[in-house]
């Protein structure tokens, strides 16, 4: 999506509600399947968390039911992975974030000038510390998170997409309008989720191309 695209799809609504992986930070799912799988993990990873699909244990970590030590040591014995260290299992599950790009935080500043803008995350807590470290050792990103009227993730509020609840929660808790308001998403049922819930909602697809090319 280029700026010109952009514009035209956002400037109807006062408000836009943008997620983060695959809009702002680049996304790949097979680097940590494929980290996973050199680990030895038992099964193919990608059948147990995708883009697309994942099974409960993920969803529970990402709505902050169980904690990061929690979460680890029951994938560690999901995986049957036990003699892999805890560190190597943060780094394999945090393998598929990959770079934020200088342009897309540059049409961030732009728009957000005239619009109310809001970031809406299924992130779990140790993705969100990987990010932390990211924008740290990134000075060019270390003002991320305030070009946002309000951050939403997951594991913080105990909700997740594509679940109409959360696009209630947000629009309530940041007085929205439905009919002002846009979300965007790279994963399909994320957007329906929000269609279903009222909201007008574009999907960015393919992942990872929000914004390319020069400013």
């Amino acid at each position: 999506m280029d700026r010109e695209l952009a514009h035209r799809v956002f400037d109807p609504y006062e408000n836009i509600i943008f997620d983060f992986g695959g809009i702002f930070v680049d996304l790949d799912f097979k680097k940590t399947t494929d980290a996973f799988n050199r680990l030895g993990a038992v099964g193919d990873f990608s059948h147990f968390f995708s883009k697309a699909s994942q099974t409960p244990l993920f969803n529970q970590f990402e709505v902050g039911a169980i904690s990061s030590r929690e979460f680890l040591s029951q994938l560690q014995d999901f995986l049957e992975l036990k003699n892999i260290s805890e560190q190597e299992l943060i780094d394999a599950w945090a393998a598929l974030l990959l770079d934020i790009k200088p342009e897309r935080i540059e049409f961030l500043k732009e728009i957000g000038k005239g619009k109310k803008i809001f970031l809406l995350s299924n992130i779990n807590q140790l993705h969100e510390e990987y990010m932390d470290r990211y924008l740290i050792q990134n000075p060019e990103f270390k003002d991320f998170y305030s070009h946002f009227d309000k951050v939403y993730f997951s594991h913080r509020i105990g909700l997740r997409k594509p679940h109409t609840d959360i696009f209630e929660y947000v629009c309530k808790d940041s007085a929205l309008d439905k009919n002002k308001t846009i979300f965007i998403d790279d994963s399909i049922q994320h957007v329906e989720g929000a269609r279903k819930f009222g909201l007008q909602a574009y999907h960015l697809d393919p992942s990872n191309s929000f914004i390319v090319g020069d400013p």
